[in-house]
C-alpha cells in the first residue's frame, strides 16, 4: 500500500516523535514481521527446546519434594533446569542482538530508498551480516556498561526514593544511548566505539527527551506485553493449580509441560518482538538528533530543489 514516508530526519518534540513512531509501525508492522519471523525461525526452535529443558527439568524438582509422592533425588531434574536457564540467557542475548540490529538496518534502508517498494529481507539480513563483527562488539560493551549501571543501582538504592528514581533515569538515559548509537552505526556505516561516541553525544544534548521517551515508551508497549501475555499466562496458572491442587495430573506428565512449555516461548517470543519494534523508536530519535545537529536532509533537499529549477 502506497503512503508518504514516515519523516524522522527532522526536529522533532517529545509528542511528534511518539506519533511519528506509531505512523511507522502501523505502515510498516506487516513487512517487518515478515522478515522478524523469517530470521527468528531457527531461533524459536532453539528457545522451545530451552524452554522444555527448563520446564521439565523445574517440574521434576518440584515432583520430587514429595508433593504428592515419597520425595526423591532430584539432582538430575536440578541441573537440567540449570542449564536450561543458562543457555536460554545466552540464548536470549544473542538473538537480542541480531534482532538489534534487524530493526536498525530495516529503518536504514527504509531511508535510504527512493521508492515506496517493500524493503527486502535479503537486503536487510545482507546489512546485519556485513556489519556483524561490530554488532558483536557493540553488545559486548553494552553488556558492561549495563553491569556497571546494575552496581551503581544497588549502590543509589540505598538512599531512599531518590536512588531509586535516579537509578532508573539513568537506565533509561542507557537504553536511548544504546538504541541511538546502534542506529548511528548501521546508519552511516560506524565502528561500535564511535558509534556509542556519537551516541552518547546526541543523548546527552537532549538527555531529558531520550529519557523521556524511553520511559513512556517502555511503559506502552510493557502493558501491550502483559495484555497479550494474559490469556496464555492465565491458562497455564490454572493448569498448574489444578494439578498441584487436585492431584489429578502429575507436574511431570507430558500435557502440564507441553503448555508451559508452549507459554515460556510465546513470552519469549513476545518479548523479543517487542524490543525489535522499541528500537525503532530510538532508530527515529537519532535521526531527528542528528538532523537537528546537522541539517543534513535539509540541505539535500534544498539542491534538489536547486537541481529541479
Amino acid at each position: 500500500m502506497q503512503h508518504d514516508k514516515v519523516e524522522f530526519r527532522q526536529k522533532l518534540d517529545f509528542g511528534q516523535l511518539i506519533s511519528y513512531f506509531f505512523d511507522f509501525v502501523k505502515f510498516n508492522w506487516k513487512d517487518f514481521s515478515n522478515i522478524f519471523l523469517r530470521y527468528n525461525g531457527w531461533f524459536m526452535l532453539i528457545f522451545i527446546g530451552l524452554s522444555y529443558l527448563m520446564v521439565s527439568g523445574y517440574f521434576g524438582v518440584i515432583s520430587g519434594i514429595g508433593l504428592y509422592n515419597e520425595p526423591r533425588d532430584t539432582d538430575t531434574q536440578a541441573a537440567m533446569a540449570g542449564l536450561g536457564v543458562l543457555c536460554y540467557m545466552i540464548m536470549l542475548l544473542i538473538v537480542g542482538a541480531v534482532n538489534y540490529g534487524l530493526s536498525s538496518a530495516y529503518m536504514s534502508l527504509y531511508f535510504k530508498r527512493d521508492n515506496d517498494e517493500p524493503i527486502e529481507g535479503r537486503d536487510v539480513w545482507q546489512l546485519l551480516k556485513n556489519k556483524g563483527g561490530s554488532l558483536a562488539v557493540f553488545m559486548l560493551l553494552l553488556i558492561l556498561i549495563f553491569i556497571g549501571w546494575f552496581i551503581l543501582f544497588v549502590l543509589v538504592n540505598f538512599i531512599p526514593v531518590l536512588g531509586f528514581l535516579f537509578g532508573y533515569a539513568i537506565f533509561f538515559m542507557l537504553m536511548a544511548w544504546a538504541g541511538v548509537s546502534c542506529m548511528a552505526m548501521f546508519h552511516d556505516d560506524l565502528g561500535a566505539t564511535e558509534a556509542l561516541g556519537i551516541g552518547w553525544n546526541l543523548v546527552m544534548a537532549s538527555f531529558w527527551k531520550c529519557v523521556g521517551i524511553n520511559f513512556v515508551m517502555g511503559m506502552i508497549i510493557g502493558m501491550l506485553r502483559l495484555f497479550i501475555m494474559s490469556i496464555p499466562a492465565i491458562l497455564a496458572g490454572v493448569i498448574f493449580y489444578h494439578a498441584v491442587d487436585q492431584q489429578s495430573l502429575k507436574m511431570t506428565d507430558s500435557i502440564v509441560t507441553i503448555i508451559w512449555t508452549l507459554f515460556v516461548s510465546i513470552a519469549t517470543l513476545v518479548s523479543i518482538y517487542s524490543q525489535a519494534i522499541s528500537q525503532f523508536m530510538n532508530a527515529g530519535l537519532y535521526l531527528s538528533l542528528q538532523e537537528a545537529k546537522t541539517n543534513t536532509y535539509l540541505r539535500t533537499k534544498i539542491d534538489q530543489i536547486g537541481l529541479g529549477d
